[in-house]
């Protein structure tokens, strides 16, 4: 018997893991991680999953140990690994913008532009905007590696400074602009690719 989904069935389970900016809230079902939440935006993550996804989260003790075991070296090293993901509730456009965004390694960025070029819609760049602000599972999905195109870190669900300090923990070199808002360059080229101008 899986222990994967351990209450009620229809229901994804939860728990809380360490991340680069903190506690997180996972919440996996048998197809994968569906959502990843800081504990510090949410007052009550169980009422609100189940406004945004539509069915239950249950609290677990632990995931399995393969999950457990690729959730924690994918909230470590900044890549997905083996770890599946449930992207059920995001719609097929928002879908490749975050398998695109899911691709961009470590330690670099890349522009809205550029993953609106990556999925075939060159003239979506707010939409692609759009679409990372709904992914379900930021830091795992690493939207924070998507910056603007002219310079700055741009938006970030859990705000600008958050998305800094990420960058800057993966090795990004963010200088002040004249606007005062960091803006990623190279530390050593080609650490930055994919940013037009």
């Amino acid at each position: 018997m899986s222990n994967v989904v351990p209450a009620t069935q229809g229901a994804d389970a939860y728990v809380t893991c360490a991340s680069p900016i903190g506690p997180v809230y996972v919440a996996y079902n048998e197809i994968g991680v569906s959502c990843c939440e800081p504990v510090a935006a949410s007052e009550s993550f169980e009422t609100e999953f189940r406004a945004r996804f539509g069915r239950p989260a249950v609290r677990a003790e632990s995931p399995t140990r393969a999950l457990g075991r690729n959730l924690e070296r994918a909230l470590e090293s900044g890549r997905l690994g083996d770890l599946r993901l449930d992207l059920r509730s995001v719609t097929d456009f928002q879908a490749s913008v975050l398998h695109a965004t899911a691709g961009i390694p470590v330690g670099e960025v890349r522009s809205y532009a550029w993953v609106a070029d990556e999925i075939g819609h060159p003239r979506a760049v707010r939409a692609v905007g759009s679409a990372l602000a709904a992914n379900p599972v930021p830091i795992l999905v690493p939207c924070h590696r998507v910056v603007r195109t002219g310079g700055g870190v741009g938006n970030f669900r859990y705000g600008s400074e958050t998305k800094r300090r990420l960058l800057r923990l993966e090795g990004v070199a963010l200088p002040e602009d004249d606007a005062g808002e960091a803006a990623p360059v190279s530390a050593s080229p080609p650490r930055v690719v994919g940013v037009r101008g």
